[in-house]
């Protein structure tokens, strides 16, 4: 940026000889009697207020760092800050009044001469360099006092391994010349680079870049190897497992050892190199596997399970606490999915759902008219019968004699009374111990401590609290269910 050798001070002053303060009445807010101009860039307050000067920019009027006095002297000034708006701001303790707005005008003066560049010097950049064994290790361009650089890799470069045998590395680095030097003129065998095999230099966003490669490096390609347990939650992994390496030469045999915790075992253990397909890795007793390393980074995966839990279809139920419960309602045939091999364990859970739940619990009896005076349920509709059956049996009344609402959600509270009511009402014998217990509605009450003290709202997630007005979802409806019948343990056949 090209400096203009002036500076322009913009005042705000109460100067003996110069501006006299105009008297103020009491409780009148600041006001500018003599407004800076852009010529005579000099106001005058009143009212002993504080001061705060304002530049203008995209966005609006920004406060000016630490311009808080009656004098604020703008330095530096450039070419570029042509135009540049100012104003100051006044506040006592009745309000806040603004200046006129001033318009900073800078022209270069007469006799004003660029400072000279001066081409750059530092030819050699120190990157990375061989070390013995023909591993060359990777450490920052160091900087220097003429020219920067961002650089970037064309992959990952480990700073303790430096980089790998078999492959390929580039450096780019973006240059800009510090103050005082110019980048102009530079030939492509300016730059020096100890240990590269190429040095380009091109032209990238409008600065000169630099395109390093060095040799590879000879010997046998080492690749990574990690492992995982299969999961979506830290609880649900249900073991550990550890490798005997996890960086190894394409054919070389790693050992996998596994932990189960108790009550389970392995479940599978694959692994894969590169873009392979999994493979199943080798037992060899004693919860140890082996594999080989193929040519490609590769991943190991355990799945560990409990034997004593049933095997579900539902592609969506994975966490060991919904096996047993979806199982039951399923069999039974309370609840079915959503579509095939999908339970939608956290779909919401609906006045229909509900309904017709609460009636195949019944036993699904015959209903002889299935027409209710529910304009918004349809005899015909899946939840037809259900709905009615449960209006007779006074288990869901409608918002209105003619309005059901199938489709709106329920939520917890709303849930357990429902089969408080089924059960026939039963009186609570355990007062609530739940810490939001001041949060359930006063005709919930009962029934959220009839069903807290069956354990249907002991959720892994939240042992303390019973959240009523929450929405009900489909995997809670599924464990309160099977809590209420006692919640039977899956047995093999």
């Amino acid at each position: 940026m090209k400096r203009n050798i002036c500076a322009l001070t913009l005042c705000l002053a109460l100067l003996a000889g110069l501006l006299t303060p105009t008297a103020l009445a009491a409780g009148e807010k600041p006001a500018f009697p003599q407004q800076p101009q852009s010529t005579t860039v000099t106001a005058q307050a009143t009212g002993d207020p504080t001061y705060q000067w304002q530049a203008k920019d995209e966005s609006g009027w920004l406060d000016i760092l630490g311009a808080t006095r009656s004098t604020y002297t703008i330095r530096n000034t450039a070419t570029a800050m042509n135009g540049r708006q100012y104003r100051c701001q006044a506040t006592n303790a009745s309000g806040t009044t603004y200046s006129a707005t001033v318009t900073l005008t800078v022209k270069k003066g007469p006799d004003y001469v660029p400072p000279a560049l001066k081409p750059i010097t530092e030819r050699v950049i120190h990157l990375p360099a061989p070390k013995t064994g023909g591993k060359m290790y990777y450490v920052f361009p160091q900087e220097n006092d003429q020219y920067g650089a961002i650089f970037s890799w064309n992959r990952s470069v480990d700073p303790e391994e430096g980089f790998e045998p078999g492959l390929d590395y580039v450096l780019y680095l973006d240059l800009s010349a510090k103050n005082g030097y110019t980048l102009d003129g530079l030939t492509p065998d300016f730059f020096l680079v100890p240990g590269a095999e190429k040095v380009e230099l091109s032209e990238e966003f409008g600065r000169p870049r630099l395109t390093i490669t060095w040799p590879i490096t000879s010997g046998e390609r080492i690749y990574h190897i990690s492992s995982d347990t299969v999961g979506h939650f830290a609880e649900d992994h249900h073991g550990t497992i550890s490798l005997s390496a996890d960086r190894a030469t394409a054919g070389t045999t790693v050992i996998l050892t596994t932990k189960p915790a108790p009550n389970y075992v392995v479940k599978s253990a694959v692994y894969s190199s590169g873009s392979d397909e999994d493979k199943p890795c080798k037992p060899l007793g004693n919860g140890k596997y082996s594999f080989v390393v193929g040519a490609g980074d590769t991943l190991v995966t355990v799945e560990f399970y409990d034997p004593s839990l049933p095997t579900l279809s539902y592609e969506d139920i994975d966490r060991d606490w919904q096996k047993n419960p979806v199982y039951f309602v399923s069999t039974k045939g309370y609840m079915t999915g959503i579509q095939d091999g999908y339970f939608g364990p956290y779909w919401g859970m609906t006045r229909a759902m509900v309904a017709t739940i609460l009636y195949r619990m019944a036993g699904a009896p015959a209903v002889a008219n299935a027409q209710t005076s529910f304009e918004d349920v349809d005899a015909a509709a899946w939840y037809g019968p259900a709905v009615a059956w449960a209006k007779e049996k006074g288990m869901i009344n409608g918002y209105s004699p003619t309005q059901f609402a199938p489709d709106d959600y329920i939520t917890r509270e709303q849930m357990a009374a429902l089969l408080w009511r089924y059960a026939g009402s039963p009186a609570p014998t355990q007062a609530l111990t739940a810490t939001d217990q001041d949060s359930i509605s006063d005709w919930a009450k009962s029934a959220m401590a009839w069903a807290s003290e069956k354990g249907m709202f002991n959720a892994p997630s939240a042992p303390t609290k019973l959240q009523p007005t929450a929405y009900a979802f489909r995997i809670d409806m599924a464990v309160t269910l099977w809590h209420y019948y006692g919640a039977p343990l899956y047995k093999a056949n």
